[in-house]
């Protein structure tokens, strides 16, 4: 499964043992705050099921569009120009609350919901997903279907449209860092991955700097169309890309509300600093794209003149760190103790790390 292009496919094949079910709604004696709500998440399927209960899933199976069409109304005129004509994490964030006050359960999330059901695809969060909301809905899901399927199976991903209590204002920040710490894993969506969305967005910088900071191991996660965005890219104008590749910088990162940026941008000044913060999740990103290209034999097997093209990037990034940082990555191994010198002299670009 693993080598199909197909990520739906990879993953039914992967995800067979959990029930695809509807989210069915509980009475209201029967919905019980969780204590650590912030640390409970949701699977792939988990996630589909939300957004079927929300009316995000045309009959067919296919996500469907919608709400674009009641934007205005709901005030998220904004989301035009962030993604127009397609579904976003924005339209998904509103409908939830709306339903949420509608039926009486303002103080729950929909995890907490779908646990009093009960419902398997909700339960303790074992991944902790950081993402822009102004992606495209089919985008967060395809990543965690491909988060799972390198994983091996179902996860439960802590995912903040059904996690946090949408209802009324639940992303406190010490707690949300004391929730990735709690998790104890991150995984960063990278699309596009020559200019991630996250990178922009000042919640999800924070959410990064709270993983380095506890020493929690930070993942990505590129989901297959990015892939061949960045393989394109790559072959067309290698340079630039290299060059703006995981670059970071907080203070020109933007929130909607001015408060939050500036709640935000405060507690990174006192507690980690600017530059250390712009040095650190730089410095990540670069050892997770490593990390990847030793894990992943897709790209090497059906295209090598791609996957040298993603040796060259990674040796192109090491050279901007410390030497010291640079001999890290290029000693850093996989499950078969093959390093980036042995892939790379495998598929015939040893040069590239001269």
């Amino acid at each position: 499964a693993r080598h199909s292009d197909n990520i739906q496919l990879q993953h039914a094949l992967l995800a067979y043992t959990e029930e695809d079910l509807p989210i069915k709604w509980p009475a209201a004696e029967c919905c019980e705050q969780h204590p650590e709500h912030l640390q409970l998440g949701v699977t792939a399927r988990g996630f589909k099921a939300v957004l079927a209960a929300m009316d995000f899933v045309a009959e067919n199976g296919e996500l469907c569009h919608q709400a674009v069409a009641r934007r205005h109304e709901r005030g998220l005129d904004f989301a035009d120009a962030l993604s127009p004509g397609i579904a976003c994490g924005y339209d998904l964030q509103k409908v939830i609350a709306t339903q949420l006050k509608r039926l009486a359960f303002t103080e729950y999330s929909m995890s907490e919901i779908m646990l009093a059901v009960p419902h398997l695809g909700a339960g303790r969060a074992k991944a902790f997903l950081s993402h822009a909301q102004q992606e495209p809905l089919a985008v967060t899901l395809e990543a965690m279907m491909q988060f799972e399927v390198e994983s091996g199976g179902p996860v439960h991903m802590f995912v903040d449209y059904p996690c946090l209590r949408q209802a009324i204002r639940d992303f406190d920040l010490p707690l949300v860092d004391l929730a990735i710490q709690k998790i104890g894993r991150t995984v960063m969506l990278m699309t596009p991955v020559s200019a991630p969305q996250t990178l922009t967005r000042i919640f999800c910088l924070f959410e990064l700097k709270c993983t380095l900071k506890s020493e929690v191991p930070l993942e990505i996660v590129i989901p297959p169309g990015a892939r061949r965005e960045l393989k394109a890219a790559l072959s067309t104008n290698f340079d630039a890309v290299a060059n703006s590749f995981g670059q970071v910088n907080v203070e020109s990162a933007s929130a909607r509300n001015p408060e939050d940026r500036e709640l935000v941008m405060g507690m990174i000044r006192r507690e980690f600093g600017i530059q250390n913060t712009n040095s650190s999740i730089q410095e990540a990103i670069v050892r997770s794209i490593v990390q990847y290209c030793l894990g992943t034999d897709d790209d090497a097997l059906t295209n090598p003149g791609d996957y040298r093209l993603l040796l060259q990037l990674c040796a192109a990034k090491a050279r901007a760190l410390s030497p010291e940082m640079a001999m890290q990555l290029i000693s850093m191994h996989n499950r078969d103790g093959l390093t980036l010198l042995h892939k790379a002299a495998w598929y015939g670009a040893s040069g590239v790390f001269r």
